[in-house]
């Protein structure tokens, strides 16, 4: 499959309904509500600015600011608790929206995965 390709397009939006609706199920589940943990609302909002870039290119302008790296807070609650859960997905969400501004833009010297296979599993 052709990194940029729209098999490649399609597989990461996929990804992004997959990751969002078990994010959602964990927040759910964590009862994280806005607040609880400040490093989540900074990773949000930085999520937020990458979303607002990728929206900008499907828009047909730049990127703009792109953070690479969420700064996820390292939470010792278990593999599979429902905080850890969430953390995970909100990484791959993140990781996935690189993908996508990477492989859409024209500036090569975006850092991040070039393609689905280069995300951390």
């Amino acid at each position: 499959m052709e990194s940029g390709g729209i098999e490649a397009q399609l597989t990461a939006v996929w990804s992004l309904v997959y990751y969002t609706r078990h994010l959602m199920i964990a927040v759910d589940a964590a009862m994280i509500g806005p607040g609880r943990l400040p490093e989540l609302d900074e990773a949000g909002a930085r999520l937020a600015d990458n979303f607002a870039a990728l929206q900008s290119l499907l828009q047909g302008g730049h990127a703009g600011e792109v953070h690479v790296d969420l700064d996820l807070p390292v939470v010792d609650f278990g593999v599979d608790g429902p905080l850890a859960k969430a953390l995970k997905y909100l990484d791959r969400i993140h990781q996935t929206v690189l993908v996508l501004i990477v492989n859409m833009s024209a500036d090569e010297t975006l850092p991040g995965p070039r393609k689905q296979e280069d995300l951390v599993g």
